[in-house]
């Protein structure tokens, strides 16, 4: 895999996912695995099943955008015990380039960043209330399922399994982007109170 992406060093790779291991008190991150996730899906049948594989697959293409081009900030919150107040929970702050931000640079965020977080955060809200829609549908495709011939059920069901498998990956990632946006909106507006 790796060698794979040495060999496209000069070309942009658009929706890589890439999994690793988070180095401790650094933004660096150990790769282990390198992965095209986003494919365009065959669809087997019509009716719910249809609807819902093309739902899910837009739905897993709109939650990694989101994550690619709006979440512009990422905070790591930790418990630490500090010896003069006790247990206190510290934050970091990282900029789009995994950069480590100080108080100072927070606080001079201008009103471009903050209408980005913002913009982000409402982009996230409503992925979320469609993550939820996204339920029912799978509801529907099961229903519609149960109901078919023996041909159609084969069919109606690659598409739900697909499907299934998008959803599992969008309710694994879309959550946690949506905190770590909220996080990181809440520690720049305390910063800048102060």
């Amino acid at each position: 895999m790796d060698k794979k992406v040495e060999n496209s060093k000069n070309n942009e790779l658009n929706y890589i996912l890439i999994k690793g291991v988070k180095a401790q008190n650094s933004p660096v991150i150990f790769v282990k695995k390198i992965t095209k996730p986003l494919k365009k899906a065959k669809y087997w049948s019509g009716g719910s099943s249809y609807l819902y594989l093309s739902a899910a697959q837009e739905l897993y293409k709109n939650t990694i955008e989101l994550r690619e081009t709006y979440n512009l900030f990422s905070v790591d919150i930790n418990e630490i015990d500090d010896p003069a107040l006790g247990k206190i929970t510290a934050y970091t702050l990282y900029d789009a380039k995994c950069n480590k931000m100080s108080s100072d640079q927070i606080k001079n965020l201008g009103s471009k960043e903050l209408n980005d977080v913002n913009n982000s955060l409402k982009i996230g809200g409503d992925l979320l209330l469609k993550q939820a829609a996204l339920t029912a549908l799978a509801a529907l495709s099961t229903q519609e399922i149960t109901m078919a011939n023996m041909m159609d059920k084969v069919l109606m069901g690659k598409d739900a399994i697909t499907a299934g498998v998008f959803q599992a990956a969008i309710i694994a990632q879309l959550p946690k982007i949506v905190n770590n946006l909220k996080a990181s909106k809440e520690y720049i507006e305390q910063l800048k109170a102060e």
